[in-house]
């Protein structure tokens, strides 16, 4: 019986789309559902604003591992995702004002496997205007094709005493949070 339902959750997996199950902001990511997300999503302008973008990824096909890519010894199937970050200003240019595209490197595994974490060191550039933004996370599977996308709201503000205040709240009623500016490093 646990064989038949393997083989059917495996044809299954064959018709399912590529999806984010969960996007954060962070100060480090070491590893799957081990994250520290940042306590707030306003940033000060003017300066560099380091954070790690975690992703979490499903659904994603699988082709057969070549020997030169194998992360191990052994390793039979591989994943291959491609993720785009763009940071899109909410009244402006419909352009983005800033983007990164990672092409990472097929992950590899002895058997098929389900899920997987992306983790990625960001500097938003200190050249930003203040105002609200859209952080938009795409993940392209690059064996099926499929395509699914994340949006975090964040805020660029002028001043410190505006930190607390949460992209697309009214100002007149900040979050409780702490003063001090979160700097993010990547343990990758």
């Amino acid at each position: 019986i646990r064989e038949v339902l393997i083989d059917a959750a495996e044809q299954l997996r064959d018709h399912a789309r590529v999806r984010i199950g969960k996007a954060e902001l962070c100060v480090r990511a070491p590893g799957f559902g081990n994250y520290v997300p940042l306590e707030r999503k306003a940033f000060l302008g003017g300066r560099i604003n380091r954070m790690v973008v975690y992703t979490e990824v499903e659904h994603f096909g699988l082709r057969s591992a070549m020997t030169s890519e194998a992360m191990t010894a052994g390793d039979t199937v591989a994943a291959e995702i491609t993720q785009e970050l763009e940071l899109y200003l909410r009244s402006g240019d419909p352009r983005p004002t800033w983007q990164r595209r990672i092409e990472w490197l097929p992950r590899t595994s002895r058997r098929s496997f389900e899920d997987m974490f992306l983790a990625q060191a960001i500097e938003l550039p200190s050249t930003l205007s203040v105002g609200e933004y859209d952080l938009k996370i795409r993940v392209i599977d690059e064996v099926t094709g499929a395509q699914d996308e994340s949006v975090i709201p964040i805020r660029i503000v002028a001043d410190a005493s505006a930190l607390d205040e949460e992209p697309g709240s009214n100002p007149k009623s900040p979050v409780l949070g702490k003063k001090d500016h979160p700097i993010a490093r990547s343990d990758r």
